[in-house]
Formats: C-alpha cells, sequence, structure tokens
C-alpha cells in the first residue's frame, strides 16, 4: 500500500513538472519554430544527464538495451515538436487535455494488452474520454475558424500517441536497467531527430524562417529541465507502481498547462469546453479503478 501510494506520489509530480514544461515550451515555440526548441532543450538535457551519469554509478547496459529507450526517445521528440507546434497555434488548455488524455490511454491500452482486459468501468472510461473529446472539439462555428481549432488539436492527438509509446519503452526499458543511461538513450534519441531534420531544413529543403523572437533560447532551456525532472518522476511512478496507474496519473499534466494558460495568458475555453475538459478528467480516473 505505502508503495502504491509511492508510486501515485511520484505520478503527479511528474504531471506537475510537465505541466509546466509544456507552457514553457508552448511560449517558446510562439517564438521560434517547435523545432528549434526541441533542438536546443533535449541537447542541452542530454549534457546534463551525460554529466550526471558517472556520480550515479550506473552500470553500463550494453547496446541491445539502449536500442528501446532510444525508440521512444524518437517517437517522444517527434511527440514534442508535434505538440510545442499545437501550443504555439492553439488554444493552449484545450490541445493540453486532448494530448494529455491520448496519452494516458496508450500505455493503458498496452497493459490492457499484456495484462488482460479492462474492467468494464474502465471501458466506461474510454467512452466518456471520447464524449469528452467531442465537447472539447465541438463548435457550433462551421467558417474557417473550425479549421484553425482541430489543427491543433488533431496535433495534440498525434502528439499524446507518440508520448504514450515514449511512456512504454521507459517503463519496460528502466524496469531492468539504470534509470539515467535509459533517460540518456532516449534524450539521444530525440537529439538525432531534430538534428536529423536541422539538417534537411536547411541543406535539402534550404528553407529559410523569420529570426526568433527573443527569449526563445532560454524559455527552451526551462522546458527542456522541467521534461527531463518529469520524464525521472515518471520511470520513478513505473518502478514503484503499475504502468496504467503511472501513466494516468502523470497524464494529468494538462490542468498545470490549463491553469498557467489562464492566468499568464488569459485563455477562457466555453462552458461546452470546459465540461469537456472535467469529463476528460473523470475519464483519467475510471480508467484507473
Amino acid at each position: 500500500m505505502a508503495a502504491a501510494g509511492t508510486g501515485a506520489s511520484f505520478g503527479l509530480a511528474a504531471a506537475a513538472i510537465w505541466g509546466g514544461a509544456d507552457f514553457t515550451g508552448g511560449l517558446a515555440a510562439r517564438r521560434a519554430p517547435s523545432l528549434y526548441v526541441v533542438a536546443v532543450a533535449h541537447s542541452l538535457s542530454l549534457l546534463v544527464l551525460l554529466a550526471l551519469l558517472p556520480l550515479t554509478h550506473e552500470v553500463w547496459p550494453g547496446l541491445p538495451a539502449m536500442l528501446l529507450p532510444l525508440l521512444g526517445g524518437l517517437a517522444g521528440g517527434l511527440g514534442l515538436m508535434l505538440f510545442y507546434h499545437a501550443l504555439s497555434i492553439g488554444v493552449m488548455g484545450l490541445t493540453a487535455v486532448v494530448t494529455g488524455l491520448t496519452t494516458a490511454c496508450v500505455p493503458v491500452l498496452f497493459e490492457f494488452a499484456t495484462e488482460g482486459l479492462p474492467k468494464p468501468i474502465q471501458l466506461a472510461g474510454f467512452a466518456v474520454a471520447a464524449l469528452s473529446l467531442w465537447l472539447i472539439t465541438r463548435t457550433t462555428d462551421v467558417s474557417s475558424t473550425r479549421e484553425a481549432e482541430i489543427l491543433p488539436l488533431l496535433l495534440g492527438l498525434g502528439s499524446g500517441v507518440c508520448f504514450g509509446l515514449m511512456m512504454i519503452s521507459l517503463k519496460v526499458s528502466a524496469t531492468s536497467h539504470g534509470i539515467f543511461w535509459m533517460l540518456s538513450a532516449a534524450r539521444l534519441g530525440s537529439v538525432i531527430l531534430t538534428s536529423t531534420l536541422l539538417i534537411w531544413r536547411f541543406t535539402v529543403r534550404q528553407k529559410k524562417t523569420e529570426a526568433p523572437m527573443p527569449g526563445w533560447i532560454l524559455l527552451s532551456i526551462v522546458a527542456g529541465v522541467l521534461d527531463t525532472s518529469g520524464n525521472l518522476l515518471f520511470i520513478l511512478a513505473t518502478r514503484v507502481g503499475r504502468l496504467d496507474i503511472a501513466s494516468i496519473l502523470s497524464s494529468l499534466y494538462p490542468a498545470g498547462t490549463i491553469l498557467l494558460a489562464g492566468l499568464i495568458l488569459h485563455e477562457h475555453p466555453t462552458r461546452r469546453q470546459w465540461a469537456g475538459i472535467a469529463l476528460a478528467m473523470a475519464a483519467v480516473v475510471l480508467v484507473t479503478i
């Protein structure tokens, strides 16, 4: 029972930190392309992790063990680029809820597939989740404004799938290997992805963009530090508890993003969308019972 409580605490702490990371990263993506933001954030966090490795005294797990978190890092880096871009062009709170709900569902489905079918109340949670998505994305305006609102939510769905896959890879790989080695491998995967895309952008595509606005590098660094800290807490949550519960609790991070977006950016969802947000949070609780 104590282990379950500790796991829940780690999961909720990860949610709080990830909420701040997403808000900060979303602000940075409004000042510079999301590719730049993720490249800076994850390159710096990789350097920090590599500097900390000698202090952890963790045993080198071998190259085969590094492959899974490396692939998870690729998925996580792609998801973060999609997510930051979605946050930069849409309403932060709504996009974060859709992403968080999708992020939670992917590891839960994985747990169902490996551990057995869900209970009826968990199936009800998925139904509530579907209803919440409909309410969040529902609007009476059928003009181009609707398309502008739907695109960030679609990007949020895609990023949620990527985040869910990363969660699974971190859980599976960090169960029997050193936490910091697995985190470093995941960050390396993301850095490889962003570096490849940057090379393609400036050499093959030769794309030129407007100069980024001031402050994006500092925001990116803060987002990277917070994101990596959240990953560490998530792994600790999965080590002392179940993957599905850790995933659901840590996926409550949209609450922090919504709060910060409301306080700082004065973003206010409609009543229908608030109802969808409430149902999304209820769905998160139902699938963990």
